[in-house]
């Protein structure tokens, strides 16, 4: 036997109670479970009475780009995950056309932390043989991105897509599936994304039901048409028959906070109906995102060149200020800059959107505008929108699974990225089971394994059973700590003793050890 583990407190992910064991690793896998004193072993690692548990899965990542710019992933294992779905909100690494790329690039740019960074691959196939060329410190699982899709079929028009443009659509997702892609994704908020009708999206759910995936989606509103929006993701779900996972299922703006309740309403209904829907959280009261999501759909049109040539013109400002007005979910003080590309702006890192207006002298849609100019539409934000108790509701219900929706980090202490990249899985146990008591460690640990696993179609790991891939996580409960603030993102958790991913420890007490044993993991084969 490689490893063994002893004197563990063994959580097995599936939300049965705790019970005492050894656990023993061969080959990457878990080979026996029980008492192993006498087992001879290489190495022998005392869990000291800690949680062993199922290595975390983040259902909703967009390390696409950054588990092959950065290898060792240290922003993800700290926090105890050992695998993570990509692909989500419709944007993907691939597939991709290298004469379209450029332009791509541009609207997928939240997953692209450096520009400089040169994508060289195409296809499915590619992206993971690229993934698996040198290994990885976390696993990846693929969705393939609708805006991908679109932009490379379509293109980047506000117009439903024709007849031939949707079967090219579908060819493409099935080809992508057939190479080991989990499912797609869509962004309905992102443009060319957000151009696609109810009925194309049907359409290609049949083609990731045929292939037996998943559909994740960031649907087209969170706001005031948030319940439009669970009824039109349920209904793609109910005529297409695939899967649904609803991405960061949150309530925008204090107008809308009671609707998260009638959401899952909408959501248990369908359930009931045979609708296989559930959900994906965050644990904080503030999402983040490309600062043009607060831009309506139009403005986006033609792609990145023509929204920041487009934001040149008085009309358009007008526009933006006329929206405000109507739904009024974006107030100055709650929109927080989070990164930048040029030098001349990083002096805004960190600062409310109020506070920059005023630095500058400027009306606060001129700065949001300009600042979309100025960074050729690469600048994010951390919006604090939400409802605390909104957050504490989605945590304890039964269909919800836990995620990251961090956004990637171009380089350790780079810009000020939401707390979530680091800390997200640390600040459920810490504050929300520790803390708060909000629901057992048992359920929490079953949101971030065996849920998000089974959901995402991955047989052998999320749970700590012989004969499955020996990814586990082993913790101390008492001290755990998130670290990660608004205020000081950059911080790893702390009480984590071992992260341990296909049977090589990847985090030795807050230590990352340097090992990449991970890699992309294919569907279907």
């Amino acid at each position: 036997m490689d490893t063994v583990f002893y004197q563990c407190k063994i959580i097995d992910g599936t939300g049965s109670p705790w019970f005492r064991s050894d656990v023993g690793v061969t080959a990457g896998k878990i080979e026996r479970i029980g008492d192993l004193s006498a087992v001879k072993a290489e190495h022998r690692i005392d869990a000291g009475g800690h949680v062993l548990c199922p290595g975390f899965i983040d259902i909703h990542s967009h390390d696409d780009v950054s588990v092959v710019y950065n290898r060792r992933a240290e922003v993800k294992v700290h926090q105890g995950i050992t695998t993570q779905v990509v692909g989500n909100c419709g944007h993907s690494a691939a597939p991709v056309r290298a004469e379209s790329l450029p332009d791509l690039r541009k609207a997928v740019y939240l997953i692209d932390p450096d520009p400089e960074f040169t994508w060289n691959w195409q296809s499915m196939e590619d992206y993971f043989a690229v993934v698996d060329s040198e290994g990885t410190s976390c696993n990846v699982v693929g969705l393939v991105g609708h805006i991908n899709l679109r932009a490379t079929h379509v293109g980047y028009e506000d117009r439903p897509a024709t007849p031939a443009e949707v079967a090219a659509m579908k060819d493409a997702v099935a080809q992508a599936m057939s190479e080991g892609a989990a499912g797609l994704s869509t962004g309905m908020v992102y443009a060319p994304g957000s151009y696609g009708t109810t009925e194309e999206l049907i359409a290609l759910c049949e083609t990731v039901r045929e292939k037996d995936g998943l559909y994740a989606t960031h649907m087209r509103r969170y706001d005031d048409r948030l319940l439009d929006s669970v009824r039109e993701t349920i209904e793609i779900g109910e005529r297409s028959g695939v899967p649904i996972q609803i991405s960061h299922h949150v309530s925008v703006g204090q107008q809308n906070w009671q609707m998260m309740s009638h959401s899952f309403d909408l959501i248990e209904a369908a359930r009931r109906r045979g609708v296989d829907v559930t959900v994906d959280v965050y644990p904080y009261p503030a999402g983040s995102a490309n600062l043009s999501q607060l831009m309506g759909g139009w403005a986006h049109e033609g792609g990145v060149d023509r929204l920041v040539d487009r934001l040149k013109s008085p009309e358009a400002r007008d526009r933006i200020r006329q929206e405000w007005r109507e739904r009024p979910y974006w107030a100055p003080e709650d929109i927080m800059v989070s990164s930048v590309t040029t030098t001349a702006n990083q002096p805004y890192v960190g600062k409310r959107l109020g506070k920059v207006a005023q630095a500058r002298g400027q009306d606060v849609i001129d700065v949001l505008c300009d600042l979309v100019i100025e960074e050729h539409n690469n600048v994010n934000m951390v919006a604090f929108v939400q409802l605390e108790d909104n957050v504490r509701m989605n945590l304890k219900h039964p269909l919800t699974a836990l995620g990251t929706d961090g956004l990637p980090i171009k380089e350790l202490g780079h810009g000020h990225p939401h707390p979530r990249a680091y800390a997200a899985f640390p600040r459920l146990l810490a504050k929300f089971v520790r803390e708060e008591n909000l629901l057992t460690l048992e359920d929490a640990l079953r949101k971030m394994t065996s849920f998000p696993a089974r959901k995402a179609g991955l047989k052998d790991r999320g749970i700590i059973r012989e004969g499955m891939v020996a990814d586990l996580v082993i913790f101390d409960l008492e001290s755990l700590q998130e670290e990660a603030t608004f205020t000081e993102p950059h911080q790893f958790p702390t009480g984590i003793d071992y992260v341990v991913v296909t049977g090589q420890i990847v985090v030795d007490h807050g230590a990352h050890t340097g090992a990449q044993p991970g890699g992309a993991i294919r569907m279907g084969s």
